[in-house]
């Protein structure tokens, strides 16, 4: 985007990361992530409570990551107008917040008008799907961590390739050959786990 987002890729993987050991997966934020950086509407500084907010709210209530992202480009292009419009959905807005990113719009300062509507929409999400979360049955509470689980499992196979930018992490090396061998033999193992363990095994010797 002809860094219109003010960031870099190492910057939004180390986002990722973060994001992923709170809600959902490394693989869920950094797909979150991409799409605000695509847009090149929103600041970066708010790229972690927005893909949060975002997530959390597709687990709750199914609703996916790209119409939220879609909602927040729309605050920020006219913040007044779309936090109005998301209101009338949600029912979120306070008095106090509207006046701030009314007065903000007509003193000419849009991004700030954005950003505040932009954090008032997010933290919006995030309460509502705890709250939805809270209120599942025993049942659904059942299946959305089991879910969540074979997401999570997933992504430690997925963690196998991705890059670092703190160099070699030895405990996660040999997390990753502790857990490809706990797959042998087992009929769930990857067709190259042998050869990807004793990989591992020489760059942790090394």
């Amino acid at each position: 985007t002809g860094n219109a987002s003010g960031t870099t890729t190492g910057a939004l993987a180390e986002m990722a990361k973060r994001i992923g050991d709170i809600v959902g997966t490394t693989g869920q934020a950094a797909s979150a992530l991409a799409q605000l950086a695509a847009s090149g509407k929103i600041a970066s500084s708010s790229f972690e409570q927005i893909a949060i907010a975002a997530i959390s709210w597709e687990k709750a209530s199914g609703q996916a990551v790209s119409t939220t992202v879609a909602e927040f480009n729309k605050l920020a292009d006219d913040p007044v107008k779309a936090i109005v419009e998301l209101n009338d959905k949600y029912n979120f807005l306070t008095a106090s917040v509207y006046e701030q990113v009314r007065a903000a719009q007509e003193q000419g300062d849009k991004q700030a008008a954005a950003a505040i509507a932009e954090e008032a929409y997010a933290k919006a999400l995030t309460e509502r799907a705890g709250n939805i979360k809270q209120n599942l049955g025993t049942l659904e509470r059942a299946w959305n961590d089991l879910a969540g689980a074979a997401k999570s499992g997933w992504d430690a196979i997925l963690d196998i390739g991705r890059e670092s930018n703190k160099g070699p992490d030895l405990a996660a090396i040999q997390q990753k050959i502790n857990y490809l061998k706990s797959t042998l033999d087992t009929g769930f193992e990857d067709g190259n786990a042998r050869q990807r363990i004793a990989a591992l095994q020489a760059e942790l010797d090394g």
